[in-house]
């Protein structure tokens, strides 16, 4: 993977007619980073967290739509709604539950002292689940006012990734709804990947099962 995007990266033009590495890397270079090997990590990063973070995405909402007869008809009625419930799906159930921060030199966090290197476990899943960011977390709400939603992070580092998930999300649910497939069915042998992060539902065959 190291190589290929190296050699992409050396083969993409910079301009309007870039490709998204070269933007990235132009980008990079605006700020200051000028790093290949910085670059194409960042590139690779992008590659595999958006393919995990969304198909977990969808696979949730799915799981949400099931689970919810409800919003699943409110949904068939009115499709711009598709919109609301990913985003109760991203506080809900989110597809990424957790990250690490490493300390670029010694501080105090809560009130820990903590020294350069050492790491912070930010369970995003649960700050969702905040009753004073979230008011009645554990209920499934998709017309809920204010949400506040951390599974994109915050701060500089949040990730940049939030809205063109959530429109391939929307757009392939939508699209499975219309399809017909009975999303009850598909989604009563749901089963989840290992993953020490991510929360991944693999809808399962009746031979997984």
């Amino acid at each position: 993977m190291r190589d290929l995007f190296h050699s992409l990266l050396s083969s993409q033009q910079v301009g309007r007619s870039a490709g998204l590495l070269a933007t990235l890397a132009e980008e990079a270079k605006q700020v200051g980073c000028e790093e290949t090997e910085v670059i194409v990590a960042n590139g690779i990063g992008f590659l595999s967290q958006a393919y995990e973070a969304t198909a977990g995405l969808i696979g949730n909402t799915i799981v949400a739509l099931a689970s919810h007869r409800t919003v699943r008809e409110q949904v068939r009625a009115d499709p711009s709604l598709f919109r609301s419930v990913i985003k109760e799906v991203l506080r809900y159930d989110p597809p990424i539950q957790n990250t690490r921060r490493f300390l670029a030199q010694d501080g105090r966090v809560a009130n820990q002292e903590m020294k350069e290197g050492d790491v912070v476990l930010v369970v995003l899943a649960a700050a969702n689940r905040d009753p004073l960011a979230n008011p009645n977390p554990e209920q499934f709400d998709i017309f809920r006012k204010d949400r506040h939603i951390f599974t994109f992070g915050a701060g500089p580092h949040i990730c940049p990734g939030e809205t063109l998930a959530t429109m391939i999300a929307s757009a392939g649910v939508e699209q499975l709804t219309a399809s017909g497939v009975d999303l009850e069915q598909l989604a009563r042998t749901v089963i989840y990947r290992s993953s020490v992060n991510a929360r991944i539902a693999l809808l399962a065959t009746k031979e997984d099962a």
